[in-house]
């Protein structure tokens, strides 16, 4: 399986001498899959090339498809933007009134970054990938001083089963969400109502 550096886009709109964010044009791009994709040809004997707007298609109309993409652990290299979120905003509240003994109050966080990035170590030098064996890997870490290995790590996160609030990022569709339940939050993309929940 080889993935090709095309973005999903229609060329009659964009034209082929359009320029994508990597400083290539659309048929520079184009070229370039062609060579490839006749490498592939050469010593491989039977090729299939299947666009992302096609595999989109037939997981709208696949449910089982879908699941089985749904269920799908990364299990590939680390990807640094993976371990990057925006901010999240949001009331906990949405309607009070106040009386001679409360006070209603805004909060403004600008970022915490700067501070994060001030105070906090970060590796250097080219990545050493290390791969904790099978049986080590169910772990219950509750705070840093359990991981054994320092770096930025792969993990696959169970979050915990009573929480008010979820504080753990996750994209989904390049949407940033912060569920209590993943597979919720794959089964009811602009939300639901909450006996349509069933976790």
């Amino acid at each position: 399986m080889a993935a090709f550096g095309m973005l999903a886009l229609d060329i009659t709109v964009v034209g082929q001498d359009f320029v994508l964010p990597n400083g290539k044009t659309v048929e520079v791009v184009r070229k370039e899959d062609d060579a490839r994709l006749e490498i592939l040809r050469q010593n491989v004997r039977h090729v299939d090339v299947i666009w992302e707007c096609e595999i989109k298609e037939m997981l709208r109309r696949n449910r089982k498809m879908r699941r089985s993409f749904a269920n799908y652990i990364d299990k590939g290299p680390i990807n640094l933007r993976d371990c990057f979120f925006g901010g999240r905003t949001g009331p906990l509240c949405l309607h009070y009134e106040a009386d001679n003994q409360h006070k209603i109050s805004y909060l403004d966080f600008n970022s915490l970054y700067p501070s994060t990035i001030a105070t906090t170590s970060f590796p250097v030098g080219h990545p050493r990938v290390i791969i904790i064996p099978r049986s080590q890997q169910d772990v219950n870490w509750t705070s840093g001083d359990q991981i054994p290995v320092r770096g930025i790590l792969k993990v696959f996160l169970i979050p915990p089963l009573y929480t008010e609030v979820p504080v753990m990022p996750v994209k989904f569709d390049e949407r940033l969400l912060f569920p209590l339940c993943r597979q919720c939050s794959l089964d009811f993309p602009r939300g639901g109502i909450i006996s349509d929940y069933s976790c």
